[in-house]
């Protein structure tokens, strides 16, 4: 109970902690701008003078947008990216590409167009005529096409390709689409007032202009539709790449509405003698027509489905999991607690969680998904040589909202917990220095593959019937990336394994010396220790 509710204390407090490095990040911003504003005016000349006829407002965007930048390339690989194959380029064939492009394509031109030609023959735009020549305009258009790709590749890379794929892996998909698109669509707002920018003393307009900028991010009653249809724009587009598993089709898309945007605000006026329609708005960007809002909504469900999606194919494995309940009508039950099964059957490891009150019921639906974290983990740990049985995870959900999640793992054969083989108290001295060999450099490729592993303990391990210091790690709960191991860390790590080895009487001198031997020949030098720590520090 204490445990459950600790949980949204600690998602309170990260909330809140984000928060005030927002609110803080926002004033540097604003001391900066002004600086710059005041430097300029100094110096004046061609750069004074460029940076003063854009506004100190157009500076601070651009400065936050800097410092967004920066946060979000120190955050990659904490939120666990994978480098520069895990942004959503690769993914299948090379024709299934062009093709998921070609769609994308099609599609934008005619969810988009339709919407085009929706407000012309209503009347709310008009064609202009152009009075460039015809190669001028095909130039114009060519143009167009261009800058949409460009600007496809380089947004869909970065929200869709990294940051929708990274969040979604430590949250739900659904969750990470939406949180993403509201941050985008308060973006689009965020714009201090000039006039703010002025004051008694330095420190008066910076917080002046700190609040101002903070106030731009709730949108004007007037934008609220506008603000909508960005969140669905979207969140369409993160759909799109949960269907196809790569951005292709979302850069088609987006590069196929800045294309239509583009053309029609080029060769299209707005008709300024006719009333204003609520349903059609006057923008040609048509982000303020709740038609568009209609659209994408409509879009938005005929893409989604409904169904269970597996974080990994495992070859010779039924894929429906959503019937997993005949699995355990005659399954060896391993453990058994609130919230979460563990159970055996036919040389497979079924572990099921689930909600387990009716709060947690709620948030259930926005947790990390241990199921999808234990998949990743495993493919990585493989990757690095490290000897665990890979993981095959998915969640149940019905309209949209998660009913459990589960993970299946092959169990290994011809094997035994290393629980059972210590608690036999082996007499062969020569196997027992074996098999802490084996354990502490078990440890040290956790840690020297900077993985930390927070429950490597005798119960989490299995170890050959016939060979006992072969070992597997078989529970990756308390495994977590870290940039780098410390020397405190390394320490907790070591303390739980001590404490285990301990409560069953393996703490013999010669056996402890046989673990860090092996531990410290693999571990650089500020991670070795002669001795199991007596606390967690």
């Amino acid at each position: 109970m204490f445990t459950s509710a600790i949980k949204p204390i600690r998602i309170l407090c990260l909330a809140a902690l984000v928060v005030a490095l927002f609110c803080l990040l926002v004033w540097i911003s604003a001391a900066m701008t002004i600086g710059i504003s005041n430097l300029a005016g100094y110096l004046g000349g061609a750069l004074g003078n460029y940076l003063l006829d854009h506004g100190v407002a157009r500076i601070m965007r651009r400065i936050l947008m800097f410092w967004a930048i920066v946060v979000f390339a120190l955050s990659l690989r904490k939120l666990g990216w994978q480098g520069w194959k895990d942004c959503g380029w690769i993914g299948g064939s090379i024709p299934v590409r062009f093709s998921q492009f070609g769609w994308g394509i099609v599609f934008g031109l005619i969810s988009m167009g339709s919407i085009a030609v929706i407000t012309v023959f209503a009347g709310v735009h008009r064609w202009k005529t152009p009075d460039d020549a015809i190669p001028a305009i095909a130039g114009t258009i060519l143009l167009f096409a261009v800058s949409g790709l460009v600007v496809a590749l380089i947004e869909e890379t970065v929200f869709r390709g990294i940051l929708f794929r990274v969040l979604a892996r430590r949250w739900t998909a659904w969750s990470a689409a939406v949180a993403i698109n509201t941050v985008f669509a308060m973006a689009h707002f965020i714009g201090p007032e000039t006039a703010k920018f002025h004051g008694n003393s330095f420190m008066a307009a910076s917080l002046k202009a700190t609040l101002s900028t903070l106030a731009s991010l709730i949108p004007p009653q007037n934008a609220l539709i506008q603000f909508f249809n960005l969140i669905l724009l979207g969140v369409l587009l993160c759909v799109f790449v949960m269907r196809t598993k790569t951005i292709w089709m979302s850069v088609g898309a987006h590069a196929a509405w800045v294309f239509v945007i583009k053309i029609h605000s080029c060769f299209t006026v707005l008709n300024a003698g006719l009333a204003p329609c609520f349903w059609m708005g006057k923008r040609n960007d048509f982000l303020d027509s709740p038609i568009t809002a209609f659209v994408l909504l409509a879009f938005i469900l005929l893409f989604s489905r409904w169904t269970p999606r597996l974080h990994a194919q495992c070859p010779g494995l039924d894929n429906s999991p959503a019937r997993d309940e005949d699995f355990f009508a005659d399954a060896e039950i391993l453990k058994k607690y609130p919230g979460c099964l563990v159970v055996k059957k036919g040389g497979l490891v079924f572990k099921k969680y689930f909600p387990k009150n009716t709060w947690n019921k709620i948030m259930f639906a926005f947790h990390p998904l241990r199921s999808k974290r234990a998949f990743l983990l495993s493919e990585n740990l493989i990757e690095c040589g490290l000897p665990t049985p890979p993981v095959l995870g998915w969640t149940a959900r019905r309209f949209g909202k998660d009913q459990y999640e589960a993970m299946l793992v092959t169990e290994v054969q011809n094997a035994e917990p290393l629980t059972d083989w210590l608690a036999r108290n082996i007499k062969d001295t020569t196997t027992r220095l074996r098999v802490m060999e084996a354990y502490g450099k078990l440890m040290a490729d956790f840690h020297c593959h900077g993985y930390s592993n927070r429950d490597l303990k005798h119960e989490n391990v299995m170890c050959s019937k016939e060979t006992p210091w072969l070992l597997q790690v078989v529970d990756l709960d308390g495994v977590h990336k870290k940039t780098l191991i410390t020397r405190r860390r390394a320490g907790k790590d070591l303390f739980r394994i001590g404490d285990s080895l301990a409560s069953l009487g393996w703490n013999h001198a010669d056996e402890i010396a046989a673990f860090f031997k092996a531990y410290n020949a693999k571990v650089p030098p500020r991670l070795r220790f002669r001795s199991f720590p007596f606390n967690a520090w």
